[in-house]
């Protein structure tokens, strides 16, 4: 019967994604940080020996390590992802969460980095199922659903309200200095003042590659308690990356998704599904 999901640790999975020559995003660029060569080697060596404990690998013919079937398929149709949707929650007070999801229709894996270096792998059951799982992720708020609710500014200006924000200082004043409306300015410095979840999803992968040679437009979701902001990047101008922000309900958001994720499973490359 196939496993439609596993924990992991994360120096097994690392351990895994070596054996079987298929590198991971959802592991990072550095698995282990810092850490020394001989350090690494000790940590590949604990994965193994917990892999070996648990039965997700055996030894097989001259001590072949042969990884447990279920667990080989879900790595490998990873690893042949034409996509890969990545999803970063940040929710203040706790910690951020990083889910990605490898897609190579009608296949999809999802890749949750949980707490406490704990991986889980999941199959998702196809293109709803995903975006269920995005749209579920933004939380429900009132929003300020008003067409006016929104400005095309520098992604600079942005990051740059956001430190004043952090700093005490006033944000609105930076945001209206970059051709927000006043009250436009003053609610989303109230947001970026206090918070509550960031959301931020992605897309790479060959066929993302091949269909958006500049970089996929990045979605943004910012609450409060109050409010929903939904931040979409746009083309870059000659040395400018720009950014529309704008003011939504929650099914304005949902509706924004599913359009990106279409758009995202729209994009083909001559090799890629």
């Amino acid at each position: 019967m196939t496993i439609s999901s596993i924990r992991i640790g994360h120096e097994e999975l690392a351990r895994i994604s070596l054996l079987l020559n298929i590198p991971l995003p959802g592991l990072g660029d550095q698995p282990f940080g810092d850490a020394s060569i001989q350090q690494q080697s000790m940590i590949l060596a604990a994965g193994e020996h917990s892999l070996l404990a648990r039965g997700w690998l055996a030894a097989g013919a001259d001590n072949e390590l042969l990884v447990e079937p279920d667990l080989a398929d879900m790595v490998r149709e990873a690893g042949a992802a034409s996509r890969i949707i990545g999803m970063i929650q940040q929710a203040w007070g706790a910690g951020d969460q990083a889910s990605f999801f490898y897609a190579k229709p009608p296949r999809i894996i999802e890749h949750q980095r949980a707490d406490q270096g704990v991986h889980v792998l999941s199959r998702l059951d196809g293109l709803e199922a995903l975006q269920l799982r995005l749209v579920g992720a933004i939380p429900s708020s009132d929003g300020w659903a008003n067409a006016d609710a929104s400005a095309v500014i520098a992604e600079t200006a942005l990051l740059a309200a956001r430190n004043a924000a952090r700093e005490g200082g006033d944000s609105a004043r930076t945001l209206s200095h970059a051709g927000v409306d006043e009250a436009v300015a003053a609610r989303l410095a109230s947001t970026l003042a206090a918070p509550l979840t960031n959301t931020t999803l992605f897309a790479i992968g060959p066929a993302i590659v091949h269909a958006f040679p500049d970089g996929f437009p990045e979605l943004t979701f910012l609450t409060d308690e109050h409010e929903l902001w939904m931040i979409r990047s746009l083309r870059e101008s000659p040395g400018v990356r720009e950014i529309e922000i704008s003011g939504v309900d929650h099914i304005t958001a949902s509706g924004q998704i599913v359009d990106w994720l279409r758009m995202a499973f729209a994009a083909t490359s001559h090799n890629s599904g």
